[in-house]
């Protein structure tokens, strides 16, 4: 298996594969309790050959390691150039199996963003500037606000917000308790004063890429929260 490519998984098999992967994780832990530490390596073909016996597609296992390298919880052993022989990283020795691989997010399921995400943020925002991207973002959410609640070209920002989310008197409803339609509210209203509002583009200029993105992921779930909402009764 070529330790060099992370990538390629197999979106459809992503649950199989998952699982090959915390039972290979969880006979590294096995043995590697620090008793006998010339066992603490393991090589890829003992696993498909004697764990798995052969049972299973050679490439689930493959991918499966991918998995886990791509995790930093195994690596290429260090003391030999034996390739496919794998040892765990220190941050592979510290994790538990159980709250490792039940309460991550998968690379796999990150790489189908593209496909998750809002069609006209990933049109509008994708490849744009930072201020561009923003502003397109925001500007997409009004517009759908704007919609779903029939307002006026002259409701924006958080009036606009108002309007569709007061727990009182807004048009629309998202959640079962007033407090939970305060939280909305809230979350409306605080994403356009810091990042909407022109004067706050300036903090702009302090993100990264990866944190623009985070801001459009943002917004992407407003959007979602904004076609889960109900009508008020």
């Amino acid at each position: 298996m070529s330790t060099n490519s992370l990538k390629g998984f197999q979106m459809s098999n992503v649950g199989r594969i998952k699982d090959v992967a915390k039972q290979i994780f969880e006979l590294f832990k096995k043995r590697t309790d620090g008793t006998n530490p010339n066992v603490d390596h393991i090589h890829f073909r003992n696993v498909w050959d004697f764990y798995f016996q052969k049972k299973i597609p050679e490439e689930t296992v493959a991918e499966a390691f991918q998995l886990l390298q791509l995790r930093n919880l195994v690596m290429p052993s260090t003391r030999s150039t034996n390739t496919g022989l794998y040892q765990l990283t220190t941050y592979g020795k510290s994790m538990d199996p159980d709250d490792l691989f039940e309460k991550t997010v998968d690379a796999a399921f990150l790489s189908q963003l593209g496909e998750i995400i809002d069609p006209d943020l990933r049109r509008e925002c994708f490849d744009k500037s930072y201020e561009d991207a923003v502003t397109s973002a925001f500007r997409i959410l009004e517009v759908r606000m704007r919609d779903r609640i029939k307002a006026g070209a002259q409701s924006f920002g958080t009036d606009l917000v108002k309007e569709a989310f007061h727990p009182d008197s807004g048009k629309l409803v998202f959640g079962a308790t007033r407090g939970e339609r305060e939280g909305v509210y809230q979350t409306y209203t605080s994403a356009f004063m810091m990042q909407r509002n022109p004067p706050s583009h300036r903090y702009v200029k302090d993100f990264a890429g990866p944190e623009i993105v985070e801001v459009v992921m943002f917004v992407d779930l407003l959007l979602k929260i904004l076609a889960k909402a109900e009508d008020r009764s």
